[in-house]
């Protein structure tokens, strides 16, 4: 009996392998099958959500370029605002250069003398750099003329003409300056 089970099984091992093959290799093909629908929907998917992100990118990048040139156009506009202011500011700092009268600060102490004087054409000189950072952070020629005629410190610059007692640089350049 032990002899015809054993030869019982010599006999079906082809067989039973070749079941087990089939039926593994069916497992094998439905997994592969499921796999392949998973990647179908997700390549849907993200082929759905390319779409997506290049028509953000587009429009981001349409948007971003936009901002690129408002930019680029305002600082065109203040750069030609502060050339403006600039210019004005040497017009002005050219005329108090051509006058031959001492600028300083008033003193502490003796309020009817300047301390710290300079020729015009000095000061002109030194000022010009006052000019420079003023031509960007001023609005008008009044705001110009509030830098030029103000100490680093905000004291009044004044100017003293010969014979004369000082005076304000504001008040003085209002009334002597005009603008060409």
């Amino acid at each position: 009996m032990i002899m015809t089970f054993i030869g019982f099984i010599e006999k079906s091992f082809k067989w039973i392998f070749l079941s087990v093959f089939i039926f593994g290799g069916y497992n094998f093909y439905v997994i592969l099958f499921e796999i392949n629908e998973v990647i179908k929907i997700s390549v849907g998917q993200a082929s759905a959500n390319v779409a997506i992100v290049l028509d953000n990118t587009n429009r981001t990048i349409t948007e971003l370029y936009s901002k690129v040139n408002d930019i680029q156009s305002k600082t065109i506009e203040v750069i030609e605002k502060a050339d403006e202011n600039r210019d004005f500011g040497n017009e002005i700092l050219n005329f108090i250069a051509k006058t031959d009268c001492m600028i300083g600060k008033k003193a502490l102490v003796f309020r009817w003398s300047l301390k710290n004087k300079q020729t015009c054409l000095e000061w002109a000189a030194d000022a010009r750099k006052v000019v420079r950072v003023a031509a960007y952070t001023s609005y008008n020629e009044e705001e110009m003329i509030s830098y030029i005629a103000k100490t680093m410190l905000g004291g009044n610059w004044f100017i003293e003409i010969p014979d004369s007692k000082a005076i304000p640089l504001r008040e003085w350049i209002k009334h002597n300056f005009k603008p060409a």
